[in-house]
């Protein structure tokens, strides 16, 4: 790996043991690290100046600490041997790799759900959670009894379904309205 790519890494790192969540408890991402990136690919927190902040501060760290062959051969890869410059070169590519990775999402807590869909009721199988309100999932209806995949919103959600009742759906051949117990 190059000299970069190490110290980028021990800064990801760092991002993912901060143990305060900007966004809350509640937060559906997984670390610090994917609220960083979700910032930089969706829209900036009133916090962002926060994170950059932090950022710069795990870089300067980094950079100061290297031995003098280290630092030779970062200073070669980012080609500046001044410290400021270096660390604002390397900030950019910390957004650039955030730009690029994709965002981790916590699982919902619930697997199967219901919800209308045009003139029936669609029966969802959460296969993944890919955004803050959005799924990957597999969808049955009495339209398309074998299930077809796709993202679904699940805001749009009437309610959650147990296994159980999932299955009960699939064998009563995905009713038109799921009956609320």
């Amino acid at each position: 790996m190059s000299a970069i790519s190490d110290l980028l890494d021990r800064v990801v790192d760092d991002f993912r043991g901060i143990d305060v969540r900007v966004y809350g408890e509640e937060s559906p991402l997984r670390n610090p690290w994917d609220e960083f990136k979700d910032q930089v690919q969706n829209e900036k927190s009133p916090y962002w100046s926060v994170y950059l902040e932090q950022a710069g501060m795990f870089i300067r760290m980094y950079v100061e600490d290297l031995q003098k062959q280290a630092f030779a051969d970062l200073a070669v890869s980012v080609r500046t041997s001044n410290v400021d410059e270096m660390c604002r070169r390397l900030l950019k590519r910390l957004l650039t790799r955030a730009e690029k990775e994709s965002i981790e999402f916590e699982p919902f807590d619930f697997e199967y759900f219901y919800y209308p869909l045009l003139d029936f009721t669609g029966y969802a199988h959460v296969r993944e959670r890919v955004a803050w309100w959005t799924c990957n999932a597999k969808v049955y209806s009495a339209a398309a009894p074998f299930g077809e995949v796709g993202f679904v919103d699940v805001s749009r959600a009437e309610d959650v379904l147990t296994k159980a009742q999932f299955e009960q759906a699939r064998a009563d051949g995905w009713p038109e309205k799921w009956p609320r117990s």
